[in-house]
């Protein structure tokens, strides 16, 4: 989904990136388990890749033009961009971070006593409260557990899973959003690109 063709004088926007290659594993797992008919993804992994990664192929198009749709607004004072490893590697201060951008006015004590029902484990634990109903999910037979909407929380998947014919996949569709060579990423998603360009 592209940003907002208007952003509004008084909101407060909370803009997320992750790594391309984890968030292409992440996505493949939220399709592949979501029932045929309620738009899920019957192909392999390797088709995932290719369509994750050519322009009309996959739903909200590619990542890389989701990024070029925000990176004007990434200047803006109303938006906030948070990376999921951000998160991961600092929970407590991307929520001060969130507290202080959206004018929440929590106290640090506050902060301090919601900042565990925000972790993996907790949203695990208590899964039924983030597990969307709007669509039906489904088991696939070679996979030994059930499905777990909240399924790892882990940076790094698309390093383990990801072969280089994978990254190449990549490389093309940063590319193809912005040419020559990458001309005109925007300099905060340049770390997340470590090891793909």
């Amino acid at each position: 989904m592209d940003r907002p063709k208007k952003i509004q004088k008084n909101a407060r926007y909370i803009y997320m990136i992750r790594r391309p290659d984890d968030a292409c594993v992440s996505f493949y797992h939220h399709l592949s388990h979501q029932s045929i008919e309620d738009g899920g993804y019957s192909g392999s992994f390797d088709d995932f890749v290719h369509d994750f990664t050519h322009a009309g192929n996959m739903p909200y198009g590619t990542w890389s033009a989701h990024i070029k749709s925000w990176m004007k607004c990434s200047e803006d004072e109303r938006v906030l961009v948070l990376s999921y490893e951000d998160l991961k590697k600092d929970l407590k201060g991307s929520v001060q971070k969130v507290n202080k951008h959206c004018g929440f006015g929590l106290s640090e004590d506050r902060v301090e006593e919601l900042v565990p029902q925000f972790t993996f484990d907790w949203m695990r634990k208590n899964e039924g409260f983030f597990h969307p109903r709007s669509v039906r999910w489904v088991r696939k037979e070679d996979e030994g557990e059930d499905f777990h909407f909240i399924r790892k929380g882990q940076v790094g998947d698309g390093k383990k899973l990801f072969s280089s014919q994978h990254f190449d996949q990549l490389r093309f569709m940063i590319n193809q959003t912005f040419p020559k060579e990458g001309e005109g990423l925007p300099t905060f998603i340049l770390p997340f690109l470590d090891g793909i360009l």
